[in-house]
């Protein structure tokens, strides 16, 4: 009986297999078949024995990929079909295979069949427009501008060249340029896309309400359109929505100190404020000190005019040792908005509370803080800062940085290569627990790596140099070596956990000079 049934399979395996061959696969792909056009263009491929005759067939098969939506697959098929045959095919088809190649995930790939269409016929409009995209995706802008300009000057009103345009602004970081386009081009005429790259650019930008407006008027036509507005939500409801957060942090270093953190925080908006409540309770311990100390502030966040970021704080903390010593803290930073970056100044007052030996001194610093940060060029940033600090056991110090980078890949992952140089100098040691040297300088060496996936990101910070500084009337000069990795990753449309660590012997990443590491686990609730 058995045998009866394996024959009956065969047959009709066979007739089938027949009357797939019999039909050409074209015709399935008329009638809407697809299922039936992808098992034709496969018996088709493996039986073909010419290569021209193949690559036919491929492209056959990566075009019902493509109609189905499934582009990565359609990639793979469009790449068999150029390295079987590449000149076998006429512009117009290359140019459709570059553009589902670049939709696959293949940005290379589809570049390189846009400048071959290019190199042969510079006016090809359709071809230009494609690769500035392809750029831009791939984080090129200079050169996707480049490509936005000889479209301009050809049809200086071509909305899809400003489209580009505004999202190479966005992406570079000069949102309000961008906001400026997007809002031009929507006044011309409704468009999905432009309106997404508006929405995204006003939440940059911290213009909530804004945004949510933008968002509510977003009305998706195809399947894609329906997952980028699904993520915008998602993020705008990360941004905007209210929030409880809680995280937890381990430190050691080689002195012995030995801290749990625990903080709680939760906060939304009250008209164009973002308000939040924190706190934080601090165990140290080190050899025979075990100290503790808890802080609570109110934090505040607002934009002025679209130019102006406003941040601040106020609370109290407590340090107990012996007795319960109370103090006020707070901080007010203002950001300016200036030609490519940012311009800032900040004042605040804190209590250092990292190891036992700081919460048993009370050690409270008032600090006075400048800042620049401006990006020079599409893949050039500078960032610099100076700040003096008061220290209440009769210290002072002053703090400057410099730390220029290069971007060597703007999208995922993002490469950016830096050098920061540090000095640091304070009026005197005071032996109260925290590193006050004299003359500290170093040099570094930087580099930060990102990624970001749907539902997840990475970030890792490396960074080497060398150290020197005088203290208690010893030189020192050190080779330095660390850094920081932080994993997040997004639960659903509400939760976003995070792992972070650290570590190094960079003596200014520590309040106390000492080789340390630590790590944090955190986990964060939109409502």
């Amino acid at each position: 009986m058995m045998m009866k049934t394996g024959w009956v399979i065969g047959i009709l395996l066979l007739l089938k297999a027949g009357l797939c061959g019999a039909v050409p696969p074209e015709e399935f792909v008329k009638a809407g078949k697809y299922e039936e056009a992808i098992e034709a263009y496969q018996l088709a491929i493996r039986d073909s024995r010419d290569d021209r005759e193949r690559a036919k067939l491929h492209q056959g098969l990566g075009r019902v990929w493509a109609i189905r939506e499934e582009f990565k697959k359609a990639a793979m098929e469009y790449l068999k079909a150029l390295s079987l045959d590449r000149n076998g095919f006429s512009e117009a088809e290359r140019l459709q295979m570059a553009i589902h190649l670049s939709w696959g995930g293949h940005l290379k790939e589809a570049m390189q069949v846009l400048s071959e269409i290019l190199q042969a016929n510079p006016e090809h409009l359709d071809a230009r427009l494609h690769l500035a995209r392809c750029l831009s995706w791939s984080g090129r802008f200079r050169e996707a501008l480049r490509e936005v300009d000889a479209i301009l000057q050809r049809s200086p009103q071509n909305r899809d060249a400003r489209f580009i345009q505004a999202n190479v602004w966005r992406w570079r970081g000069e949102l309000q340029k961008a906001i400026s386009l997007y809002q031009e081009l929507l006044k011309e005429k409704e468009d999905f896309d432009i309106r997404l790259g508006l929405t995204y650019a006003l939440l940059a930008r911290g213009n909530r309400k804004e945004a949510q407006e933008s968002v509510s008027l977003l009305r998706p036509n195809y399947s894609y359109q329906e997952k980028e507005l699904k993520k915008l939500q998602e993020e705008i409801q990360r941004r905007t929505h209210p929030f409880l957060g809680g995280q937890y942090q381990f430190y050691s270093d080689t002195d012995h100190n030995r801290l749990h953190r625990y903080t709680l925080s939760g906060g939304g908006w009250i008209e164009s404020w973002q308000v939040g409540l924190h706190f934080i309770e601090t165990h140290a311990k080190a050899k025979e000190r075990d100290h503790q100390s808890e802080e609570l502030s109110l934090r505040a966040h607002s934009r002025f005019f679209d130019l102006l970021d406003f941040r601040g704080s106020l609370g109290v903390s407590q340090l107990r040792h012996r007795k319960t010593n109370h103090d006020l803290i707070g901080n007010v930073n203002v950001n300016l908005d200036l030609y490519r970056g940012a311009v800032g100044a900040g004042l605040s007052r804190s209590v250092l509370m990292e190891t036992a030996q700081l919460i048993e001194n009370r050690i409270r610093v008032t600090q006075l803080g400048l800042q620049v940060n401006q990006n020079l060029g599409d893949d050039v940033s500078l960032y610099g800062s100076y700040s003096y600090k008061d220290y209440s056991d009769g210290n002072h110090s002053h703090d400057f940085q410099l730390i220029p980078r290069y971007t060597l890949l703007f999208r995922d992952p993002r490469l950016t290569l830096g050098y920061r140089l540090r000095y640091l100098d304070f009026g005197k040691q005071t032996r109260k627990g925290y590193f006050d040297p004299d003359h500290f300088l170093s040099h570094q060496l930087l580099a930060t790596l990102g990624f970001e996936g749907e539902r997840y990101s990475l970030l890792l910070e490396p960074y080497v140099g060398y150290q020197s500084f005088r203290r208690y009337g010893d030189r020192n000069h050190d080779f330095i070596v660390g850094g920081t990795g932080v994993i997040q990753y997004r639960i659903g449309k509400r939760f976003n956990f995070e792992i972070a660590t650290e570590a190094g012997n960079n003596a200014l990443d520590t309040a106390s000079g000492f080789k340390y590491y630590q790590f944090s686990l955190g986990l964060r609730v939109h409502f």
